[in-house]
């Protein structure tokens, strides 16, 4: 992006001590980084992004975080301990962001070149909200207009369940929505990268120790084809159970098969609205 047409882009990364599956995973050791600082240097390489903020709770608990992200080189904030739509609100206010990205702490292997395809995208388009489908659970990012916030909190039935952010932002009927696909040697959504589990960050750092030469950062492609190959590991199920708003469930093959129709469906909108 030139100077000229350079937005402001700030990485909010969702992120608290509070793990049960995990104690205090973010801050688990991942081949001589902890988690979220593995997860930062990954977000440094990125051409778009402009400021990377650690968006904790205000809780004490989480005033570590804070004081850890003084020490990775970037911004800390800590807003309402529940509702995580209202600290990113409050993020795109203070930086006067044009756009905010939503970033898990669980999620180390976040790939800053597929942010920076989504966010170009994104402004090519005046997308309110841009994702990419069917990259490994864990690696991508979700790009939404500063504008759409207020809105979106006000849909949400209950803003505290944040989990569930993602199906009221990925609406074609109410906000503009774009959606990319992933390189085909990325294709893989029942692969899975995100850390909830200790089996999780075991395989975490194996990747890294095999991968990470002189502490380099592995690429998506390296990951995912060292998964290929790896006879050892698993996908996820299709008949995995994942849970919705309002206390139901479906297979996560049903999600992967919504999260494509969802993209038809925001391509028609789109293409009615030129």
């Amino acid at each position: 992006m030139s100077k000229e047409n350079t937005k402001i882009v700030v990485a909010c990364i969702i992120v608290r001590m509070k793990s049960t599956r995990l104690p205090k995973k973010a801050l688990a050791d991942l081949c001589g980084f902890s988690m979220t600082e593995q997860l930062i240097r990954r977000l440094k390489t990125s051409k778009t992004i402009t400021n990377i903020v650690v968006c904790t709770s205000s809780l004490v608990s989480d005033a570590i975080l804070l004081e850890k992200a003084k020490e990775w080189g970037v911004d800390g904030y800590a807003g309402h301990p529940e509702d995580v739509l209202s600290r990113l609100i409050d993020v795109a206010k203070i930086y006067k962001a044009d756009m905010v990205l939503r970033i898990t702490g669980d999620n180390p292997f976040t790939d800053a070149e597929n942010i920076d395809r989504m966010v170009v995208h994104h402004i090519d388009t005046s997308s309110e909200y841009t994702r990419t489908n069917r990259l490994p659970l864990g690696v991508t990012a979700e790009v939404m207009k500063t504008s759409m916030l207020a809105k979106l909190h006000n849909c949400m039935p209950d803003p505290n369940q944040s989990e569930y952010m993602s199906f009221f932002a990925f609406n074609p009927q109410l906000f503009h929505c774009e959606v990319l696909e992933p390189l085909a040697s990325q294709d893989r959504p029942y692969y899975s990268l995100t850390i909830d589990y200790p089996n999780d960050l075991e395989l975490a750092r194996k990747i890294y120790t095999k991968l990470s030469i002189d502490s380099s950062i592995p690429s998506l492609d390296e990951v995912v084809s060292y998964l290929d190959q790896d006879r050892s590991y698993k996908s996820v199920e299709k008949n995995t159970l994942i849970k919705l708003p309002g206390d139901e469930v479906m297979k996560f093959s049903e999600l992967i098969e919504m999260l494509d129709e969802k993209a038809l469906e925001a391509s028609n909108v789109n293409a009615i609205n030129q």
